[in-house]
């Protein structure tokens, strides 16, 4: 290997130990941020949780007020039949 070669190779190493080091670093941070992470997935959670409950409680709702409805002309069409006879 000629000198500059090994030079190279010198420098590609440092580079490798620099990126590991950054990746390293970076792991550490996010696992100290873990509670925050947890605490805000947690609060997602729980807010998709209520968007849900809310938007099944809406389709509930308009479920009953349909089937009101539906009962509701049923019941006028069955009137309007025996005031016919």
């Amino acid at each position: 290997m000629r000198h500059s070669e090994q030079e190279r190779a010198v420098e590609q190493q440092g580079e490798r130990e620099d990126i590991a080091a950054i990746e390293l670093r970076g792991i550490t941070d996010i696992n100290m941020d873990a509670p925050a992470a947890a605490a805000a997935a947690t609060a997602a959670a729980a807010k998709a949780a209520a968007e849900a409950t809310a938007a099944a409680a809406a389709a509930a709702a308009a479920a009953t007020a349909e089937a009101a409805a539906k009962a509701a002309a049923a019941t006028k069409a069955a009137a309007a039949a025996a005031a016919a006879r």
